[in-house]
């Protein structure tokens, strides 16, 4: 390979003049066509002045580690450009398609979680085409300096959301036909999450609240608006309870030591009414009456009121009549039922 070398010069400026609007070409070769081999060395600083710089390589190799942008600039932050924004970075030409941009945006505001508050200075990255569309990001890592907390929202109504996903919550728990399998083991009685520090999705969420209450203190049998439930008061501070529901209303509460059913409460050996002030009925069907196996017991007890209708029997101090059974009918008429001696006593003496 031949070479040329100039050792010597005494010039401090040298210039190569053209007419304006020329074009001065450097080519190796034969210097006729454009050539596919050679190299052009610059030693020293390469200044270029003008409105615009275009490189036609394939692949552009720069050793500096960093890349100045809007150089001199002179406003506060990046200035108004020819398109009207305060922006500047890469733009990618994509040919047929929108161009691709990376740019810093001066008019951008965003939540500061060091400050807890918005910064409307300082500006922000975006990636957007050229009809000013945000496009995606694809990476595998994202992260704060120190113990900066890292803000995913910090303005608007918009959510965060794993859209497009497959199955996301059944990436977090053990799942088997759409369910959180349990595991009587732990403490919340399901399988273990894939792992602790993976966040969940609304629908997460509510598989895990309804598996929890399902494994725990509620086991349901439902068949539409008719359940049978149980809660057990080692996992509620509710007491131990078994609950019957039909056509949405409730028929049944079992206690440990009490039942309700209906408007009926029975209470070890108590039946009595849960609505204050109401009555209890206990009547055969058809011609059936009711039937006491055993003596019935009235017990000491004040004069009750007066019913609306028909005639009350109650027990008091034993008075002239010699029982201690007493009525009151419906026109506040009251006394006591008098006894077969008393009777026969009162008809000798009157």
């Amino acid at each position: 390979m031949s070479s040329a070398k100039i050792l010597e010069h005494s010039v401090d400026l040298y210039k190569l003049a053209i007419n304006d609007g020329g074009t001065v070409e450097f080519r190796a070769g034969d210097g006729l066509s454009p050539a596919t081999t050679g190299t052009f060395n610059f030693y020293g600083d390469l200044n270029v002045v003008g409105s615009q710089t275009t490189i036609n390589t394939s692949e552009l190799a720069v050793t500096d580690k960093t890349i100045t942008i809007n150089n001199g600039e002179s406003g506060n932050g990046v200035s108004t450009g020819p398109d009207g924004t305060e922006t500047a970075g890469i733009i990618v030409d994509r040919g047929n398609f929108p161009d691709a941009k990376l740019l810093y945006d001066e008019d951008l505001d965003w939540y500061d979680s060091r400050s807890g508050g918005i910064i409307g200075d300082k500006g922000a990255w975006v990636f957007k085409d050229q009809n000013n569309e945000t496009i995606g990001v694809f990476t595998n890592f994202v992260g704060t300096f120190g113990s900066d907390d890292l803000v995913l929202l910090g303005e608007g109504t918009n959510v965060v959301t794993v859209t497009g996903t497959t199955s996301y919550e059944e990436q977090l728990w053990p799942y088997v036909n759409g369910v959180i399998q349990p595991n009587v083991n732990l403490p919340d009685r399901l399988s273990a999450p894939t792992d602790d520090d993976h966040i969940p999705n609304v629908k997460a969420v509510k598989d895990y609240v309804k598996a929890y209450n399902t494994y725990n203190f509620t086991d349901t049998i439902e068949s539409g608006d008719t359940t049978v439930s149980v809660a057990d008061q080692d996992e509620t501070s509710s007491a131990s309870l078994a609950l019957i529901t039909v056509d949405s209303s409730e028929v049944a509460r079992f206690y440990q030591a009490s039942i309700e059913l209906l408007e009926v409460g029975i209470t070890t050996n108590t039946i009595s009414t849960i609505n204050q002030n109401s009555n209890l009925k206990v009547q055969g069907t058809g011609t059936g009456s009711v039937e006491f196996g055993t003596p019935a017991l009235f017990p000491i007890t004040t004069d009750p009121e007066a019913p609306t209708d028909g005639v009350k029997l109650y027990g008091k101090a034993e008075a002239d009549g010699g029982t201690g059974i007493f009525f009151i009918n419906q026109n506040s008429t009251t006394d006591e039922i008098i006894s077969r001696n008393k009777a026969l006593l009162y008809s000798i003496i009157f």
